[in-house]
């Protein structure tokens, strides 16, 4: 419970913080709800997805009589797998590239899909600021979906959890881009800010899952933790920042 508890103390904080920017004009209850909701929800089809689109991957290099053999010969099926898994050489490019897209572009896109939906259905007024802080509430939900599963029992997992709140970082970057082209009568920045934040996000999953392999990778994964704890902090400057002198409250066409 300890472990839950420390992992959703950022989420929670950036929640109430979002909430207290719009306490002169307030989303009403039920739509942060329905927002946290479709992050939740966002997170289960995205991980659904990305476990189809893994298995997908793993039988056209390998065919499918492994994933075959789970069903007729479960003790035999690990030992094949075992085997598989130790004879594979690590490709930095192709890791980045499946990287990228059953995770990257699959969690971003679902993310941005769900917010959209709820954002329309309970009729918030789309002015950019708006827009903007409901895809961060949906990218909260998401987040805390994950810190539970991810941390529960473990003390260090949910303190290293809490403190990297890349979700609603990558949503908030995301959703910039797609504000600021959308006020310019543009709608290219929708494309733009899923590409930059799929990738970011990318980086930063293939910098953990390398670790295993060489101890360079070492380097790049502390590069892009920082990268990613500053440009945290950034876009909480820059949200309050436009929340305070109207910059994104022009109502723009999601």
């Amino acid at each position: 419970m300890l472990s839950v508890i420390l992992a959703l103390s950022v989420s929670v904080l950036l929640l109430i913080w979002i909430l207290r920017l719009k306490k002169d004009d307030p989303f009403p209850r039920g739509t942060v709800i329905r927002l946290l909701l479709a992050g939740v929800l966002s997170s289960f089809v995205s991980a659904f997805v990305s476990i189809v689109g893994a298995v997908a991957v793993f039988v056209l290099d390998y065919g499918a009589q492994p994933i075959l053999q789970l069903f007729e010969d479960p003790v035999a099926a690990v030992g094949t797998l075992s085997e598989i898994a130790s004879g594979r050489t690590f490709s930095p490019v192709v890791s980045f590239i499946r990287t990228f897209i059953i995770i990257g572009v699959c969690e971003e896109i679902f993310k941005y899909l769900f917010a959209k939906g709820v954002i329309r259905r309970k009729q918030v007024r789309a002015t950019g600021m708006n827009v903007l802080l409901c895809m961060a509430v949906t990218a909260i939900g998401f987040q805390m979906c994950e810190d539970i599963a991810y941390s529960s029992g473990s003390v260090v997992t949910a303190i290293v959890r809490a403190l990297t709140p890349f979700h609603f970082t990558l949503t908030a970057v995301m959703g910039y881009y797609l504000v600021r082209a959308r006020m310019n009568g543009k709608k290219t920045g929708t494309l733009l800010g899923l590409l930059i934040s799929s990738l970011l996000h990318a980086l930063f999953d293939f910098s953990i899952k390398s670790l295993q392999h060489e101890d360079i990778y070492l380097l790049l994964f502390l590069f892009v933790t920082v990268l990613l704890l500053v440009l945290t902090v950034v876009m909480i400057l820059k949200i309050r920042k436009w929340n305070r002198d109207g910059t994104m409250d022009a109502e723009i066409e999601l």
